[in-house]
């Protein structure tokens, strides 16, 4: 499964997403439903959020795409494995937020969470993202959180630090170097769904 980020304009609005493939499939286009406009991060020029928790609608795919598909889901949408593994999504700001997704998706017992993520490097806020909002996430949610965040230069002042990092029930199992000169660098763990603590519903 591949899970990528592009903008994707939905009803003449434009959408920040998380794009979901599978075996040459999409089998989710998940836009993103807090927006960033500190620091660098001017989002709201260019996008919309998303508002509807756990809602998607068709999202009418042209066929200039290349997928053999007429429609995909669009919006905030938990996708399930033919092995009954349930995979939710959160990006970048959401895991910043007092209203956190992971902690919903948590309570839905949600196993694997996936966040894609353009954090800067800024002195100091490197340890806070992981030790207190990832290991936090995997925690609270009680599952496995998947992190990824851009790393290098984007051609002005800004650097993206990476720490892409792989953690679950509070514990981070693996994370690429912080620095490194490399384009690419991929990270991988093998981990026990059945350790999984999820947090007890509120329903």
């Amino acid at each position: 499964m591949i899970v990528t980020g592009m903008p994707v304009r939905q009803r003449m609005l434009l959408y920040n997403c998380l794009v979901t493939i599978l075996n040459g499939k999409i089998l989710l286009i998940r836009p993103k439903m807090i927006l960033c406009d500190d620091d660098v991060y001017r989002e709201s020029r260019w996008f919309v959020r998303w508002s509807k928790s756990l809602h998607t609608i068709p999202f009418e795919l042209d066929g200039a795409y290349g997928f053999d598909q007429e429609t995909v889901p669009f919006g905030d949408g938990v996708l399930r494995s033919s092995d009954n593994v349930t995979i939710g999504f959160e990006i970048c700001e959401e895991l910043w937020t007092s209203y956190t997704r992971h902690t919903e998706l948590g309570t839905r017992g949600v196993d694997i969470i996936c966040n894609g993520s353009g954090s800067i490097h800024i002195l100091g806020n490197s340890s806070q993202r992981i030790n207190q909002l990832i290991i936090g996430a995997s925690q609270k949610a009680g599952g496995i959180y998947l992190y990824s965040n851009f790393r290098g230069c984007d051609g002005h002042r800004v650097y993206y630090d990476g720490m892409s990092t792989i953690a679950q029930n509070g514990k981070v199992y693996a994370m690429i170097p912080q620095f490194d000169i490399e384009d690419t660098c991929t990270t991988t763990a093998m981990l026990d769904l059945s350790e999984n603590g999820h947090i007890p519903s509120s329903k």
